[in-house]
């Protein structure tokens, strides 16, 4: 960081990685936009719209020297330029992760979701940065809060393109055999972000600060433990399950409506390789309320079990989905319990708000389905 402060990289060719997005150059975007726009020329480029979170993401607004119809006007950029950043997204894998989605998955996938123009990782600095579709002039896009309410219609949307992109997941052999070094397995994934961040103790102290604060049930209180437990054997049950291609963050948050109305997904970067009732049961579980969530789980699973089915996946009873749901809703909770509560060094990734109402429906569920005896 020091290094970059102090003597910034000049960005030229499709090898370069900027420090920041404001280092973007017109030369730079010419060079690693050649890959899916041959021809073209960048003549000027500029940002706005600057945001942070995990990472720092801007619009870029380009202007050619070349004259085409397929060119642009403004692409979507995200990369790491602080040291938070890139020790959230270097040492927990995602950045590398996302790149390789855009680079390698997503041109093989009929999804709802943006296209990448470019992705790129340094393995030494840990500088990163995404290059993809700006959804909203594209497709008239409006992004959706964590803790919006969403209609039945909008609901069943989701589950129907979660189930399709599980479905062509399990067709793509870059997920079934011979996977790339940056799509880890599930269990892999939560592996290297145990190792780095301080994740049990964080959740150990969300759970206990959320129950003391009433944001969960009382009836979680001083069962942190327990919660961790069952979370530690419902990601290791993947190394026995059939595996396809997880999005892994499936909260409202991560979901737009395209102008047409459709729900799309974006923010690849916790892509891995792991059974699909991972993502079925976090997205049940946060983007529905309580009360929708108790009144439409069941039809919505058996919703996502046809779509699957006729997806080309192997058939399922609904009994063993019902299962597989429960238990892995601890998953979902232990990414929202550490957020509450974050490690050192890490970012705030949500607001306190949305944060308080995501572990309040995740726990209710836990309570509700009785996860810890599943």
């Amino acid at each position: 960081m020091v290094s970059d402060r102090l003597n910034p990289p000049t960005v030229r060719s499709f090898a370069d990685v900027p420090c920041r997005i404001g280092h973007v150059t017109p030369g730079w975007l010419t060079a690693v936009l050649q890959g899916v726009l041959p021809g073209v020329e960048v003549d000027a480029v500029s940002e706005d719209g600057v945001s942070s979170g995990t990472s720092v993401r801007a619009r870029l607004h380009l202007r050619y020297a070349t004259d085409r119809d397929d060119q642009p006007a403004t692409m979507f950029a995200k990369s790491t330029p602080t040291f938070a950043t890139r020790i959230a997204n270097g040492l927990t894998g995602t950045a590398p992760t996302e790149a390789g989605f855009y680079r390698e998955l997503r041109p093989q996938l009929d999804i709802e979701a943006p296209l990448g123009y470019h992705g790129a990782f340094d393995e030494r600095s840990w500088r990163s940065i995404q290059i993809i579709e700006d959804l909203v002039a594209t497709k008239g896009a409006g992004f959706c809060s964590p803790a919006r309410f969403v209609s039945a219609q909008e609901a069943e949307q989701i589950v129907c393109q979660l189930a399709a992109l599980h479905a062509q997941g399990m067709q793509l052999p870059r997920v079934s055999t011979g996977r790339p070094p940056w799509l880890r397995t599930y269990p892999d994934w939560w592996g290297q972000a145990l190792r780095v961040v301080g994740v049990k103790r964080s959740h150990l102290r969300g759970v206990a600060a959320a129950v003391d604060h009433g944001v969960m049930p009382a009836a979680l209180r001083g069962r942190g433990n327990d919660l961790w437990e069952g979370f530690l054997r419902s990601v290791q049950a993947h190394r026995n399950l059939p595996a396809t291609l997880l999005h892994g963050d499936v909260h409202l948050g991560n979901w737009y409506v395209t102008e047409d109305g459709v729900m799309g997904l974006c923010d690849w970067q916790c892509v891995s390789a792991g059974h699909w009732s991972r993502d079925l049961a976090y997205a049940l579980a946060t983007v529905l309320d309580v009360e929708q969530r108790r009144t439409c789980d069941r039809e919505l699973i058996e919703i996502y079990l046809d779509r699957l089915r006729e997806g080309g996946a192997p058939p399922m009873e609904f009994t063993a989905a019902w299962h597989m749901y429960r238990r892995q809703l601890l998953g979902a909770l232990v990414m929202w319990t550490p957020t509450y509560r974050p490690p050192p060094l890490m970012p705030d990734m949500q607001p306190t708000e949305v944060t308080e109402e995501m572990l309040r429906r995740i726990s209710t569920a836990i309570v509700d389905l009785d996860s810890l005896s599943a």
